[in-house]
């Protein structure tokens, strides 16, 4: 009796313990799912903020790029004396080219002499203070008419250059992304928008368009801050990054559905999780009693995880295909001549990092080792011409145009390499000619097949590539060729070797390789012929497609030798000799007939006529 007792405790024990591992099982279940959830959520928040500090970075580095431009141009403009006009084209052209609303020289007394030619008074700019005390910098300004991004940088006269920047016009550039963002200023009023109706939202508040002030507070403080906020029946994520500009922020608004879809797949994990282990626990409970006389069962699980990034972007000669180009090695500034926009379709590059944007991925690093070498101090090298391919139109354009630059590098005074000029010609054509040549040459100008040199190439490149995958090789001429050479002509028999190769053009498969390797030879090569008697059936069947092959009243008879590969030979060479020994069999047998070379017996197998 002690043994039953001893069994029924133990079950019940082992019982208990499996109880007590499906509740630990279930609450670790509720405890993942919970803190994945809180994982999600926290997530999600510092998405979101990512976002706004993404959008706020995007705004800054334009800006930070003109005000590097101003400070440049300041420095240029301190250096040397200029006239009013000439100040004037100076200041129109760098608006021009850095996308400015205007751009003025203001003197000491206020004074401004701005890019449109107008002379205004100045003196009222708050940004000029700190201007004049040497430091640059970026400033928002608020007009009645527009909302502007001034960028000063001080001028040795005591006065300054200032730009004036549309906010509208940089957030339309430069504001990216799926959600909407939003430019605000420091109370709070929407000056620029990437969204769809963003000209309804400009010079609303931006507690209007939430319904609610909860943001107004880090926005007067200029400070980086997430919250999630109710807009009538929809919640929002809404985060806002500092653009370190006159107070102004840059507000990322999405809407919570949208951030969650972005993170479904981890709960849908967690939930999946959670019926695998309960689903484990039931079975644990349900064979309590097997599991007593068998081992204990082992759960596995595997996790994943993503990661993705991003990355991104002149000079002289007329009426020729060539363009003459200058590199300033110590101002690392480019000029690209006039014609460079006929030639490739769009505006040169002022920097050498813009050019080779526009090379083909597969020339630039080449183009670039060029260059290295040229502009190396210790290299001995100062001429060089490489061949690359410039892409024609917009960065969106898959156009290319082989051009080839000749370089060369000038030598200051003191022997240090200051300047690369160089050359680019239009080669397309010369490239174009050089292919088309190469492959007339491989091609039998009678019938438009392979020649000798192609047939080798091609038939080589399938042995080679194809290692030992079986085929069959078939070299046939036209019977009594000369007699109707003799009889009829040389242009009828020029008739016949072009029916002959239409004929075998149309007969083979596509993937066959075809050729005619002279006078009235031709030759095939015929894929996934692995065996005599396939071979048999092909040759038999081509037979049959000839029979009634004809150039006016004039019968076209061939006679063919074939071989295996690879038994009959792994070469071109070899297979060629023995599809001639066995034409050669097929002739002295009375041609119109074929002939399979086999290589055991050394000697070709006994000839058969045509059907």
């Amino acid at each position: 009796m002690t043994h039953p007792k001893r069994r029924i405790g133990t079950l019940a024990l082992v019982t208990l313990l499996l109880l007590a591992a499906a509740v630990m099982v279930f609450y670790s279940v509720l405890s993942y799912a919970n803190g994945t959830w809180r994982e999600i959520e926290g997530l999600m928040f510092n998405g979101i903020a990512q976002r706004a500090d993404n959008q706020a970075e995007h705004l800054r580095m334009p800006l930070e790029s003109r005000l590097r431009h101003l400070e440049a141009l300041a420095a240029y403009l301190n250096r040397s004396t200029h006239t009013a006009e000439d100040l004037r084209e100076i200041l129109h052209a760098s608006a021009q080219t850095q996308g400015f609303e205007n751009l003025a020289s203001v003197d000491a007394t206020g004074a401004a002499l701005c890019a449109d030619g107008e002379t205004r008074d100045f003196s009222d700019l708050s940004c000029l203070a700190y201007v004049r005390a040497g430091e640059s910098g970026v400033y928002a300004a608020e007009t009645p008419e527009s909302d502007l991004i001034l960028l000063a940088a001080p001028l040795a006269d005591g006065g300054a250059l200032v730009a004036a920047l549309s906010a509208e016009a940089l957030a339309k550039d430069f504001l990216v992304g799926t959600s909407d963002s939003f430019l605000v200023t420091a109370d709070g009023r929407i000056v620029a928008s990437n969204a769809a109706d963003a000209k309804r939202h400009v010079g609303q508040t931006l507690s209007s368009l939430l319904g609610t002030d909860a943001m107004d507070a880090d926005i007067a403080q200029n400070l980086r801050a997430v919250r999630r906020l109710a807009n009538g029946s929809q919640d929002l994520y809404v985060a806002c990054a500092p653009l370190n500009v006159g107070g102004w922020q840059v507000v990322s608004i999405v809407s919570v559905d949208e951030a969650r879809s972005s993170y479904a797949f981890m709960y849908d994990a967690a939930h999946l999780l959670e019926l695998r282990l309960a689903l484990c626990a039931g079975v644990i409970l349900a064979v309590a009693v097997w599991l007593m006389r068998s081992k204990t069962r082992q759960i596995r699980a595997e996790k994943l995880r993503l990661e993705w990034s991003e990355e991104r972007y002149r000079v002289l000669a007329q009426d020729s295909n060539e363009v003459f180009w200058e590199y300033d090695l110590q101002e690392n500034r480019l000029r690209m001549g006039e014609n460079f926009n006929r030639l490739c379709g769009r505006a040169g590059d002022e920097t050498l990092e813009g050019f080779l944007s526009g090379v083909h991925p597969n020339d630039c690093p080449r183009l670039k080792d060029v260059l290295r070498v040229l502009t190396g101090d210790a290299s001995a090298e100062t001429r060089a011409a490489v061949d690359v391919r410039l892409r024609v139109g917009g960065p969106e354009s898959t156009r290319y145009l082989w051009c080839r630059t000749r370089m060369s590098v000038l030598l200051d005074a003191r022997r240090h390499r200051r300047l690369v000029i160089g050359k680019l010609t239009d080669v397309s054509q010369d490239r174009l000619n050089a292919e088309r040549l190469e492959k007339r040459a491989r091609t039998d100008a009678l019938t438009g097949l392979l020649n000798r040199a192609g047939l080798e190439e091609a038939i080589g490149a399938r042995l080679q590539a194809a290692g030992r995958a079986p085929c069959a090789v078939v070299l046939m001429d036209v019977d009594d060729f000369k007699a109707v050479n003799d009889t009829h002509g040389h242009h009828v028999g020029d008739e016949v070797l072009r029916a002959l190769a239409d004929f075998l053009r149309g007969h083979f498969r596509g993937t066959d390789i075809i050729g005619r390797l002279g006078g009235d030879e031709f030759m095939a090569l015929m894929e996934g012929v692995d065996g005599h008697e396939k071979l048999t059936q092909a040759l038999t069947r081509c037979r049959e497609a000839m029979s009634g092959l004809r150039v006016g009243d004039l019968e076209i008879c061939c006679s063919a030798g074939a071989a295996l590969f690879p038994a009959a030979g792994e070469s071109f060479d070899a297979l060629y000799k023995c599809t001639d020994l066995a034409l050669y069999e097929a002739k002295r047998a009375g041609k119109s007939r074929y002939v399979i070379y086999t290589q055991q017996t050394g000697e070709s197998q006994e000839a058969r006529p045509a059907p």
